[in-house]
């Protein structure tokens, strides 16, 4: 959208348009490569400390879906389970 904001705005003059479009490229570049690099120190943070990302981290209070563990024995469960997620009748 962006884009085609700058494109419309200086579309008069080639000139224009490839020297604001390129201010518009630099920019998401580098909001991009700020990104990489926050979230690059995130993922080594929580590799140190042993994180993870939508897990439980209270030991004592597990929670519980159907009598069955959440985490890594919730997946062994569904695994071992015959239906499909992607809800596709067996053939």
């Amino acid at each position: 959208a962006m884009g085609s904001v700058i494109t419309n705005a200086f579309s008069d003059s080639a000139p224009h348009l490839i020297q604001n479009g390129s201010l518009v490229g630099m920019a998401v570049a580098s909001f991009l490569i700020f990104n990489a690099r926050f979230m690059g120190r995130k993922f080594d943070e929580y590799m140190e400390s042993g994180y993870i990302v939508g897990g439980d981290n209270d030991e004592e209070d597990e929670v519980t879906y159907d009598g069955v563990k959440s985490g890594v024995e919730m997946a062994s469960a569904q695994n071992d389970e015959n239906d499909t997620s992607c809800a596709i009748p067996d053939d």
